[in-house]
């Protein structure tokens, strides 16, 4: 990778997302000796998916070596690491590669276009401020956005509607599980699975597994 443009000028780089991707690609480009660039992240914390999902439980679903970086090896206390784990082991890379000063936290992207005059891209912030940009790396994640079912009344219901994703519901850090008396989840997989098992720690809890999949008849 080389670090000069065509001007002669190291380029100006934009990094969308300060999880795993976004994390990597900016030690590369440290490690090639390329330091004009910045990270926006629009959560609070590093870490990307690993820092929005704080659901009980959460913890990767393959061999915890698999979320190793190549060049930052750890030696992971868990087969299957869980979330605090695995945002403390990014936070380390972030550290050991002198990143936090490319970081921009709590900074949403919302477009890059692309200029094809000034070969840039138009970079612009939620905040409407924007800036030119030659090269863009798109790091974003896509397990970090709720959704909730399309269920009849689910508008109506007055209780706490809680998604497996940052949305806030979950305490930070914490093994805690949700101490209602009985609640449903819709999804099985991974991420429900982890939730059950967490929530089935306690016998105050109640809960109920319902599968969106179509079964084959």
């Amino acid at each position: 990778m080389s670090g000069v443009g065509a001007t002669g000028k190291t380029p100006s780089i934009t990094i969308i997302g300060g999880g795993f991707g976004g994390i990597a690609a900016a030690v590369k480009l440290k490690r090639a000796g390329i330091t004009t660039f910045t990270i926006f992240e629009q959560s609070e914390g590093i870490g990307g998916t690993w820092w929005d999902n704080i659901y009980p439980g959460a913890e990767v679903d393959v061999g915890s070596h698999l979320y190793s970086y190549s060049f930052h090896r750890h030696d992971w206390s868990r087969t299957h690491a869980r979330q605090t784990e695995l945002q403390q082991y990014l936070e380390g890379v972030v550290d050991d590669f002198g990143l936090r000063p490319h970081f921009r936290l709590q900074t949403t992207v919302k477009s890059a276009v692309w200029n094809e005059e000034t070969h840039a891209y138009t970079v612009t912030l939620a905040d409407g401020e924007s800036f030119a940009s030659q090269v863009v790396v798109s790091a974003v994640g896509l397990l970090n956005v709720p959704r909730y079912p399309d269920w009849p009344g689910l508008d109506d219901f007055a209780g706490p509607c809680s998604s497996a994703n940052r949305d806030g519901s979950f305490p930070r850090a914490t093994e805690t599980s949700p101490t209602r008396s009985a609640s449903a989840f819709p999804g099985d997989w991974p991420i429900g699975a982890n939730v059950f098992g967490s929530c089935g720690r306690s016998s105050a809890v109640r809960f109920a597994a319902v599968s969106t999949a179509r079964v084959p008849r």
